[in-house]
């Protein structure tokens, strides 16, 4: 078990030096208000990727989070990205520090298992308290990515709203046996044209991880 200071150096260097990453705003017509957009991930896909998590022993949700830096990291144009990430099923999300750099999609898939590792042995310190010990009043997170929502593709009823300063909630689940991606958003943020087109970056993301991880990730557009 990490000690306080060990906790503190970690999230020193997330909220600190990660800072937070911003993607463009995106609606002719903004409206106050939330409303999301969900998608199927094919069989096909999703069994050649358990295949690869298997092989790369982790869990499949660091493959979702891999898919998911890539995506922020194309609608940003940066290669380190920091997202929400929900760690735990029915967690809140913490701040997670990602790099792009990594050349191949394997290479991508092992760093981001290995931040989200390092992320779960510090997620139990009260982060939220030490952005007010520092005060720290730049938006910790946009976007969220939650793997394990607790209850159906989103962890929320969409009428709940988004907390904070996010914008974006991705969601993946597996309702009734079928993968599903599942994005809640900010209407006076993104449109629905824009939603759709996020969700769909993110399943080519999965798609070519599941058709060649070695590829240069890259060299391949989403």
């Amino acid at each position: 078990m990490a000690t306080r200071v060990e906790d503190q150096e970690f999230w020193r260097g997330v909220l600190v030096t990660g800072g937070s990453t911003t993607i463009p705003r995106w609606t002719l017509r903004p409206m106050t208000g939330v409303d999301e957009h969900e998608a199927t991930i094919s069989d096909d896909i999703m069994n050649a990727l358990r295949r690869l998590a298997k092989d790369l022993t982790m869990p499949l949700d660091s493959v979702m989070l891999a898919a998911h830096a890539k995506v922020l990291s194309a609608l940003s144009g940066e290669h380190e990205v920091t997202t929400g990430y929900v760690a735990e099923e029915g967690g809140q999300p913490l701040p997670c520090r990602l790099t792009t750099a990594p050349t191949s999609w394997r290479a991508l898939l092992v760093d981001t298992h290995r931040v989200a590792s390092e992320l779960l042995s510090h997620k139990d310190f009260p982060v939220d308290e030490l952005r007010r010990e520092w005060d720290l009043t730049e938006p910790s997170v946009e976007t969220v990515l939650d793997p394990n929502p607790a209850f159906g593709p989103c962890s929320t009823d969409v009428a709940d709203g988004l907390a904070g300063d996010t914008v974006l909630w991705m969601a993946f689940s597996e309702p009734k046996g079928r993968p599903t991606l599942r994005l809640r958003y900010r209407t006076d943020v993104l449109d629905a044209d824009y939603a759709a087109r996020i969700t769909g970056y993110h399943l080519t993301a999965l798609a070519l991880i599941a058709a060649d991880p070695d590829a240069e990730h890259a060299r391949q557009s989403l």
